[in-house]
């Protein structure tokens, strides 16, 4: 989509450059140097760690994040839910081993797959998952659900807990 979207700009931006400026090679010159300057904004400012591209404040060697992992090794259980976009996704880049997707409520009675940028295929899963719950509202039914179900709770600490449990969402249709 970025592709798309940055192909579009350079077009328009030629077709201003060619009406207004009779000369071709002209045009063309300002429209690749507006391209290289186009091109080059994203990483000069992720390299400088600007601001607009810290959207998660998460430590990817907090206390919890090594605890996920440790636990993961431990019980050879790699899938691991949570609610918060930010907060599961970026588990799926701590280590290739750690599998993890998000879960929102619905209807604040159940939680259901979020599978946006999510793998389909990883809400598929029987037997036993973990869990990652905070504060949330998604969190506190994943932990009714738990309690309920006979979770067991393999880490409590300041960044939340960590549970063993059943899957506790309905089974999407794509899972055959």
């Amino acid at each position: 989509a970025t592709c798309i979207l940055k192909i579009s700009v350079f077009a328009t931006i030629f077709k201003i450059f060619k009406s207004n400026i009779k000369n071709n090679v002209y045009s063309y010159s300002l429209t690749i140097a507006m391209a290289i300057c186009m091109s080059a904004i994203a990483p000069v400012l992720y390299t400088t760690k600007a601001e607009s591209f810290s959207y998660n404040k998460s430590n990817m060697n907090s206390e919890i994040n090594k605890k996920i992992i440790s636990i993961v090794r431990l019980t050879g259980i790699k899938y691991i839910y949570g609610e918060d976009f930010w907060r599961m996704q970026l588990l799926n880049s701590i280590d290739a081993e750690v599998h993890s997707s998000e879960l929102t409520d619905s209807y604040d009675k159940f939680v259901i797959p979020r599978t946006w940028l999510s793998r389909p295929s990883w809400y598929c899963i029987n037997g036993e998952v973990l869990y990652y719950t905070k504060d949330g509202k998604a969190d506190k039914i994943i932990e009714s659900e738990l309690k309920s179900k006979n979770g067991k709770i393999l880490y409590n600490g300041a960044e939340g807990k960590i549970w063993l449990g059943p899957v506790i969402w309905s089974k999407p249709k794509w899972c055959n």
